[in-house]
């Protein structure tokens, strides 16, 4: 039981650093906080705006634009009334990262506030897994929930 516990707790952090990770890249990537990319800009057209059929506050917003000659299509799910009030018709002025063009975000609707909630709470929540890990008597928690899941 006490490897069980050992790894559950290797798999929980495993997980939420991953979530960690990939926040991070995502912010570095999208020169959160810091400028390690260089971004373009491109003209971009709004194609189709669709309203989620269970929320009706949310919008898939289908867009495309060009870089170097090769024209991409996105989908970005937005509010509604942030979007309306943010983009003003189907014209649209578009960024992309020069390293990563799937990195990219209409003007005004920089996006960035999940990664940095998913990037606290990463690490928030690696924090007490490896406290959990280091500091936790295993053998009390292994004597009590074998006896709970009839494993003893």
């Amino acid at each position: 039981m006490k490897k069980f516990i050992t790894l559950v707790l290797r798999l929980a952090q495993i997980f939420v650093g991953l979530v960690a990770l990939y926040s991070l890249l995502m912010l570095l990537l999208n020169n959160e906080p810091l400028r390690l990319f260089k971004f373009e800009e491109s003209k971009g057209t709004i194609i189709k705006v669709e309203e989620d059929l269970k929320n009706k506050n949310l919008i898939s917003v289908f867009y495309i634009f060009t870089i170097n000659g090769n024209t991409r299509k996105e989908v970005l799910k937005i509010g509604k009334d942030w979007f309306y009030e943010n983009v003003g018709g189907d014209q649209v002025v578009i960024f992309y990262n020069s390293f990563y063009p799937k990195i990219n975000y209409i003007n005004n609707l920089k996006m960035f506030k999940g990664y940095y909630i998913g990037l606290g709470w990463g690490l928030f929540m690696l924090t007490i897994f490896i406290s959990i890990d280091l500091f936790a008597d295993k053998e009390k928690w292994a004597e009590r929930y074998g006896r709970f899941l009839g494993l003893k």
